[in-house]
């Protein structure tokens, strides 16, 4: 499960979705359903 997570991570980076502090514009709200919807893709 970690790999999965940390693969929807390095995903969602790489799609640009990224918090302030990351320098981008998402909320951290955003950024989390952008990685929980890359983890959601890759088990159905």
């Amino acid at each position: 499960m970690a790999a999965t997570v940390e693969h929807a991570l390095y995903q969602t980076l790489q799609d640009e979705v990224k918090t302030k502090d990351l320098g981008g514009h998402a909320s951290t709200s955003e950024f989390t359903e952008a990685i929980l919807e890359k983890i959601k893709s890759t088990q159905n």
